[in-house]
């Protein structure tokens, strides 16, 4: 049975994809792509759904549900393991060097630092 998102949904579109990981990596985040949870699917009213979340970084809460994502795209996020840079290669290639060598930032609190 998959698992329903209720987030506020995005179509997959190489804009909305490219301008998510660039924020991510502005604030010194890594994008990460989820397809499933504990090998269940997600899905939005019955479509295939993917879960794009920033780990890290510093600055606003960036989640996004994207959905309509072509089947290639959904097989190769899984065969990836959640790997953000083949994306904004395939997508906007002439900015992937520069969002590849942005500092990581995790906040201390993460890290049990006050």
């Amino acid at each position: 049975m998959p698992i329903t998102l209720h987030e506020p949904a995005y179509k997959w579109e190489a804009d909305r994809v490219v301008d998510f990981i660039l924020s991510c990596r502005k604030q010194g985040g890594i994008p990460i792509f989820k397809t499933r949870f504990a090998s269940t699917h997600f899905e939005v009213e019955k479509k295939p759904a993917v879960l794009g979340v920033c780990w890290g970084g510093m600055g606003p809460e960036l989640s996004r549900v994207f959905t309509d994502v072509p089947s290639e795209i959904r097989e190769e996020m899984e065969r990836k393991a959640s790997d953000w840079l083949w994306l904004l290669e395939r997508y906007a290639p002439q900015k992937a060097a520069e969002a590849k060598y942005k500092p990581l930032i995790i906040p201390s609190a993460w890290m049990g630092v006050r």
